[in-house]
């Protein structure tokens, strides 16, 4: 093994530990009172609708200077991993693994300093009545908080 073999997956460990230590991270605090916030909940990561929310959101000239914390079960796939490291959006897209069911998450994605929630409906769903049922029962946990 050269040590060019040896530096590059040094690289890719760190790489893959950095990314690792994101998805189990949280919303400091610290920026949440000093940074205005909003948390986006979906059960499925989609890279379309993910785009359509964000490109949709950030089109306000007043919500240039929020982030927007994504609160998900769902790993990141390819796709939204190479989304989420394009500047615009790595600057102002914090993932969070995590569900919207739990207290703990909600308190890692910093929930109640948070401007607002949106909770985003899956498009892949068969039964439509079925997505728009979970949906309204996860938005109905945010008006409790």
């Amino acid at each position: 093994m050269t040590f060019r073999n040896f530096s590059r997956q040094f690289e890719q460990l760190a790489f893959t530990w950095m990314e690792r230590q994101k998805l189990g991270g949280s919303y400091s605090s610290h920026r949440a009172q000093s940074e205005k916030h909003v948390v986006v909940c979906s059960t499925t990561l989609q890279a379309d609708t993910i785009m359509d929310f964000l490109n949709e959101f950030y089109a306000h000239p007043l919500l240039q200077d929020y982030y927007v914390v994504l609160l998900s079960p769902m790993e990141l796939d390819t796709t939204m991993r190479m989304i989420l490291q394009v500047p615009i959006w790595a600057q102002r897209v914090i993932y969070i693994q995590g569900s919207c069911l739990k207290d703990s998450d909600l308190t890692r994605a910093r929930m109640n300093e948070a401007e607002a929630c949106f909770v985003l409906a899956a498009r892949n769903y068969a039964d439509k009545t079925a997505a728009d049922e979970h949906t309204i029962l996860r938005s109905v946990l945010f008006e409790e908080l």
